[in-house]
């Protein structure tokens, strides 16, 4: 299973005005680790996933 949470472009549209017009980006929780991973970068995991021996569900 695939379970992203924080997407890039999400990150983008967050940070685009601060960045622009400050040169900086702001969050609100700065010191929160996050892990912001690209739309892109998800769909070639699940390729991997669903076309590549090794990644079938375990049956119990």
């Amino acid at each position: 299973m695939l379970y992203p949470v924080e997407f890039m472009k999400n990150t983008l549209i967050f940070w685009k005005e601060s960045i622009q017009y400050e040169g900086v980006s702001k969050t609100p929780f700065p010191d929160a680790k996050g892990a912001q991973i690209h739309e892109r970068d998800i769909a070639d995991a699940a390729v991997v996933a669903i076309s590549e021996a090794g990644h079938e569900p375990v049956r119990s």
